[in-house]
Order: structure tokens, then sequence, then C-alpha cells
């Protein structure tokens, strides 16, 4: 689900929007859990939604930023590698807004000379329904394929890189594999295929 958000080809503030629902409930799950248990005062709510935002659209926003060898808050350089299609930044750069953990737990990647693009994937599609149909479809075929241990263990074989989709299909419509036939499917249909 969180592929929607780096399908975008084009790192910007804007990009922080470009997220599937589930992955936006996901991500805010623990939150308001947090939220519903501590009840903080609202402006203290305010004043971390505030940083929050920020620090988002500052960490997505497409500008040039120097190079240093270790940060201590979110910025545009060391985020975008989070985003880049290189297969050495994959699963890299994971901390929203604290890069130093990243750094803790050997999960940064912050080369001096390298630029981070190409971004995303150009083949998926900018349709907001596909957008949010496409997930579905991949795990049905992940699961119609390698079963639900793959599922579970996140390990699949499909796996070309890590934001391409097993499928990116171009409308709504779900084409059944070869092996699966639909269920509509009739036996003089099956026989011409």
């Amino acid at each position: 689900f969180h592929r929607v958000h780096h399908s975008s080809v084009e790192l910007d503030a804007l990009s922080l929007h470009r997220f599937h629902i589930f992955d936006k409930a996901l991500f805010n799950a623990p939150v308001i859990v947090a939220l519903v248990y501590l009840q903080p005062d609202p402006v203290i709510l305010l004043f971390l939604g505030f940083v929050r935002g920020y620090m988002d659209r500052f960490g997505h926003a497409n500008i040039k930023y120097p190079w240093l060898p270790f940060y201590i808050f979110i910025n545009p350089r060391f985020h975008r590698w989070h985003h880049s299609n290189d297969p050495e930044a994959k699963d890299k750069n994971f901390v929203r807004g604290f890069p130093p953990l990243d750094f803790l737990f050997g999960t940064a990647y912050n080369p001096r000379d390298k630029v981070s693009e190409p971004y995303g994937d150009p083949a998926f599609s900018n349709n907001i329904l596909v957008q949010h149909w496409t997930p579905f479809v991949d795990v049905y075929q992940l699961y119609q394929n390698e079963g639900l241990r793959a599922l579970i263990s996140f390990n699949s074989q499909n796996k070309k890189n890590h934001y391409a989709p097993v499928n990116t299909p171009d409308t709504l419509h779900i084409r059944p594999t070869p092996h699966t036939p639909h269920a509509t499917d009739t036996a003089t249909e099956r026989d011409h295929d």
C-alpha cells in the first residue's frame, strides 16, 4: 500500500499527500491510540501537528540541501534516498523525523557524490481509483501465486525491485491469470483462450 506514495516520479512537497487510504490509517493508528489514552492538552496537539506537518513537507521538498555526514532532523537530501530507485538505497532512511535512528540501526544511506534520482514508477497510474485498487489486486495475485506465507512474510518471489508492482492495471478490470479461471468463465471461453 505504501507503494502508492513511492510511485511519484517527481518528489516535492505535494508528493507527501500521495498515499493509499490504508497506508494513512496504519501510519496514524498508533498516534490516535496514544492520543485517546494520554489525552494531551489541545495546544500540545496543535504544536505537534504543525511540527510534524512542516517536517514531512520539508523532507519531501524539491530543494537543494547541503551534504553532511550526519543529520539530526529530516531534510530533503537524506529523505530523497528513501524514495530513490537506486538499488543501494533499497530499504534505507526509514525514520520520518529523526535520522539518528537510521544511523543507529544501520539503515542510513547518505552518499556524498551521488544523485538520488530516479524516483517512482512511471508505469503506475495517476488515476486515484486505480491507485487505491491496485494494491488489493497485487495482494490477491500474490496470494494466488505464492500463498498465504508470502503475504505474511512480505517475502515475495515476484519482487522485481522494491517499488515495482506485481500488476499495474490500466483500468479497474481484474483480468484472471491463466492458471486461475474466473468464476464466470464458461467452458467455451476457456477452450478458446
